[in-house]
């Protein structure tokens, strides 16, 4: 009974099926139809049109490869600017390191000065 019964649903979805191929095969005909009744009627406008969209076309190339250079110029000045801020701070360390080795110079010369003077000061 259960068998019989999902043998007669299968049946009937697939005649819903088939009825429901059939009317969007006939929509499919009739867009199909009327497209080329609108081609047949339009002709001389396409013909006019197609070379308007074919330059599109192409500008549009054009335009999406001058998006990918201009990405790769920004990523390009994005690390540049990067190396130059690195050099930077690398050029500020060593300034740093050699006003340090300055000072310390200075002071050494000030001790050994100090010295020299206090020894003369003491003969």
């Amino acid at each position: 009974m259960i068998l019989l019964l999902k043998v007669m649903d299968a049946e009937n979805q697939k005649a819903e099926c088939g009825r429901e191929h059939h009317r969007k095969a006939m929509l499919f005909h009739d867009a199909e139809k009327k497209l080329l009744q609108l081609e047949e009627k339009h002709r001389h406008a396409i013909v006019k049109a197609r070379p308007y969209f074919e330059m599109k076309t192409q500008c549009d190339q054009m335009l999406a490869t001058q998006k990918e250079r201009v990405e790769f110029l920004q990523q390009a000045v994005k690390e540049t600017k990067r190396n130059y801020a690195t050099s930077l701070r690398t050029l500020e360390e060593i300034s740093n390191q050699i006003h340090q080795q300055r000072r310390d110079y200075g002071m050494e010369k000030y001790i050994l000065k100090m010295c020299k003077t206090t020894i003369f000061f003491f003969l």
